[in-house]
């Protein structure tokens, strides 16, 4: 069983209807919102209400989550909530005038629950030889744009990226606790030997896949992995706490020969009114390629475990990104496997979209973004069995971008190729480096089984 909402008055945005069951589908102008009304630029743009299922499966119920907004439910002012039926009405006033939608239980088959939130294309008046017609004009404007000029975004521009808003989340590590691994009546705790609150909470992004995985860049939710201030000379006053606790553990578990410490950060998975809390132990992350570095001396060892390319250590940076399982939800966002990824071997120029939170000047992430950019390439191990370093790509991301799916049309499905990992400053034209997804597919197909750590050591 599922629900229709159709427009019925005004344009909805790409006059498109929604069918859902068991996900909470938000309406309103924020850009989280899956049903999104006109917006008034005078006015901060608001969340209007919220369609939850009811807890027992059989129906559902709409949410005020704007104490001002004009809701109407059958002509009535809608109060805090009510229950939906079949054949009612919803409408919504806005200052570019009201919006209605008619609300539809349907039990057809057509719909699988699985599918998540899905917008469809509302059917014209056009009669059948006019719909031939335009796709044929259509498709020759595609092919001449195409032709004439491959450096344009017309191509993946004209793509409906709105229906994967549902499964793009902001990503956000809050605190950090140094633990102590021991024994304790014979069995194995570990105990918190300090926290700290983040001055600057890390915020990025992450994405819900089609089988019900978060996932993000592994810097997003170990933040000291990547700190570039840090001159590794001495843990001083200016470090990071998350820093100094990573150099501790690492210092410790060197000189005792095994793990006796470990990092672990709070992170918060949230997108409107949602909110999922992992540690960053709870990711699945692949530290085959890790590498620990001595940046002290003899007599005062200082060890740092690095993902960051160290000379022609190229692979080390395919460790950055990390995914846990969500708490039984489906997402809209396939991951490309192996062969998927051909189709960037030797085709540098494969038009992409970046979907994500960027951070603006203030240090808020309030909306996705999506930036067009190209592929610039994509290597692979000497035997081609699996790439050998991240994906180049050039698009003009924002450091909020990191770990949000890089989207692109392989044959003819749109999926996830890549995580975004980082920007090269050194680089011109906006290019940055996107973990390829079969990292993530490959490992989850294989049943989360990790390769045993082959960390490296280097003075």
């Amino acid at each position: 069983m599922y629900y229709q909402l159709k427009p019925q008055t005004g344009r909805a945005r790409h006059d498109r209807s929604v069918l859902c069951a068991s996900r909470t589908l938000d309406i309103g102008q924020t850009p989280s919102c899956t049903l999104l009304l006109p917006d008034d630029a005078a006015h901060e743009p608001a969340l209007f209400a919220s369609i939850v299922p009811l807890e027992s499966g059989q129906g559902w119920c709409i949410v005020r989550r704007c104490d001002w907004a004009d809701i109407r439910l059958d002509g009535e002012q809608l109060g805090i909530t009510a229950p939906l039926k079949h054949g009612q009405t919803l409408a919504f006033g806005t200052p570019a005038g009201e919006r209605s939608f008619a609300f539809s239980v349907h039990h057809d088959g057509t719909y699988d629950e699985a599918q998540g939130i899905v917008t469809r294309s509302l059917p014209t008046h056009r009669s059948a030889w006019w719909a031939a017609a335009l796709a044929l004009v259509a498709t020759g404007v595609s092919l001449w744009v195409w032709l004439a000029g491959r450096g344009t975004d017309d191509s993946m521009a004209g793509y409906d990226f709105d229906q994967y808003a549902p499964s793009i989340y902001h990503i956000q590590a809050d605190s950090v606790y140094l633990m102590r691994d021991t024994v304790v009546g014979g069995r194995h705790q570990s105990l918190v030997v300090r926290a700290a609150e983040l001055d600057a909470p890390t915020a990025g992004t992450c994405f819900l896949t089609d089988d019900g995985l978060f996932v993000t860049a592994r810097h997003c939710v170990e933040p000291w992995i990547t700190d570039e201030e840090w001159d590794g000379v001495a843990l001083n006053a200016q470090l990071s706490p998350a820093v100094r606790m990573a150099v501790e553990a690492e210092t410790a578990n060197m000189l005792a020969g095994t793990d006796v410490m470990h990092v672990r950060a709070h992170c918060v998975v949230s997108r409107g009114m949602e909110r999922y809390e992992f540690y960053s132990t709870d990711f699945i992350i692949n530290r085959q390629r890790d590498q620990i570095v001595c940046l002290g001396t003899d007599r005062h060892p200082l060890y740092w475990r690095n993902i960051f390319p160290v000379a022609t250590r190229r692979d080390m940076e395919l460790g950055d990104m990390a995914y846990v399982a969500s708490p039984g939800l489906r997402g809209t966002i396939t991951l490309a496997r192996l062969d998927d990824l051909r189709a960037f071997d030797g085709q540098p120029d494969k038009r992409i979209a970046v979907l994500g939170y960027p951070v603006s000047d203030a240090g808020t992430a309030d909306y996705i973004s999506r930036v067009y950019g190209n592929s610039q390439h994509l290597t692979y191990t000497p035997d081609s069995s699996a790439p050998d370093a991240c994906i180049a790509m050039s698009a003009a991301i924002n450091k909020g971008n990191a770990g949000g799916p890089v989207m692109a049309r392989v044959g003819k499905r749109m999926m996830a190729v890549g995580i975004v990992s980082k920007g090269d400053a050194s680089a011109t034209q906006g290019t940055f480096w996107a973990v390829p997804a079969s990292e993530v597919s490959e490992l989850h197909a294989r049943g989360d089984s990790l390769p045993v750590e082959q960390v490296r050591f280097r003075r």
